[in-house]
Formats: C-alpha cells, structure tokens, sequence
C-alpha cells in the first residue's frame, strides 16, 4: 500500500492546525528575516518545518499569501512568482 496520500493528509493537518493558530495569536509569527532587511515589517510568517506560512495582518483578518518550502530561498520564490505572473 501506497503510504504517500497518507503522509500528504497528515502534513496538510498540520499546516492548516498552525495556520488556524493565528486566529487566537495572529502576532506571534515572525518578520520573515529576508524582509527584514529591506525594513518591510508588513508580511509575517510562522512554520511548521519545513513548510514557511506566510501572512499580513488587515485589522482583524489574517490573510494567507503562502505555503512554501522552507528549504527554498524565499527570495528565489518571490523572484520567480513576480517574473512568471
């Protein structure tokens, strides 16, 4: 038997049981360090290794913008959505 879906189901449980923690705590994520510095203090992200959940704060929403691989340079995936959009 295939254990991959499995594995997949609980990996996506995770990440949505931490994204659905920044209901009660939105400001407890950090300042992703790579906007840190270039002073944008806008974007927040908490993880849950190795996956980056990336969001901004609009009054009492928190909007999710990402999902990413935290093993891939956030740079690198901005670079690559903004020149691909």
């Amino acid at each position: 038997m295939n254990e991959a879906p499995l594995r997949a189901e609980e990996i996506l449980d995770r990440i949505i049981t931490r994204a659905e923690s920044l209901d009660a705590f939105p400001e407890r994520g950090r300042v992703p360090p790579e906007l840190r510095s270039v002073h944008n203090r806008t974007w927040r992200e908490v993880q849950e290794p190795p996956w980056r959940i990336l969001y901004r704060i609009k009054g009492k929403t928190v909007e999710i913008h990402g999902v990413l691989d935290g093993r891939r340079s956030l740079q690198d995936i901005l670079m690559d959505r903004l020149l691909n959009a």
